[in-house]
């Protein structure tokens, strides 16, 4: 029997991750007749549920486990579902009940409080992230894009500089750090950041941008040239036409 058993569980696994999933569902369920409280089995089988997007049964499931072991694993997979469901406040709720958080379990509770509209107790925990001594890209991302949001934009860009030396080929970043400088109206900064978009990812609206800001420049030659830009991409774009008028006026 526990040889068969045995068997049978690899096979599932092997069918769940091959993407077999109705196959490995019922080989789970098979399983589970025999023996319910087999928590390797239910695990998987709650992951599978997850899968399919059986958000509620997935739910059901860890609960089960976690009542029976404890685990900050199982709680952790708790919150991702409730994630998944855009239940913030449980996933919150979830999160905040496991003992040791690391850096992963901290990120996805500043995201959650992030989705819930706290953005105060997301910096704190980002702000956390990064006293840690290990942060990552998106920590100073996000934050940044945290306290652009407060309008508190001399963390912003202290935050945005830093994630931008990180990782400056991002178009993300190079974008939040044009909008900073031209909150600061330093249209030339701004420019900089999006000229480098512009040789990634030639985008209408990013050309756009480039050329009002070499307008707000009085540098109305390059300033045609990218209205110019648009043109040959949208022949007929009113914005672009209307500012090369204006421009030629």
């Amino acid at each position: 029997m526990d040889d068969n058993y045995s068997k049978l569980v690899d096979i599932a696994y092997n069918k769940h991750i091959s993407g077999k999933l109705e196959e490995a569902k019922s080989i789970y369920e098979k399983l589970l007749s025999f023996k319910p409280n087999d928590v390797n089995v239910l695990n998987l089988y709650a992951q599978l549920n997850v899968s399919i997007k059986n958000y509620d049964k997935a739910l059901e499931i860890f609960q089960y486990i976690f009542n029976n072991t404890q685990l900050d694993s199982v709680q952790l997979n708790i919150a991702k579902v409730y994630m998944l469901k855009n239940n913030y406040n449980e996933a919150i709720g979830s999160l905040n009940l496991i003992q040791k958080k690391n850096e992963s379990v901290l990120r996805l509770l500043a995201s959650a409080y992030t989705n819930s509209e706290n953005k105060d107790e997301a910096i704190k925990i980002y702000e956390d992230i990064i006293n840690l001594k290990n942060p990552s890209f998106p920590d100073f991302y996000n934050i940044s894009v945290l306290y652009s949001d407060k309008k508190n934009n001399d963390l912003a860009l202290k935050y945005a500089l830093m994630a931008y030396d990180l990782n400056s080929s991002d178009i993300d970043i190079n974008l939040h750090l044009a909008s900073l400088y031209e909150n600061f109206s330093d249209y030339e900064n701004a420019l900089k950041y999006l000229l480098c978009i512009s040789q990634i990812n030639p985008e209408v609206n990013i050309l756009y941008r480039i050329g009002v800001l070499y307008k707000k420049l009085s540098n109305d030659v390059l300033a045609v040239k990218y209205f110019n830009d648009i043109l040959n991409i949208e022949p007929d774009n009113k914005d672009a036409l209307l500012n090369i008028a204006f421009i030629y006026r």
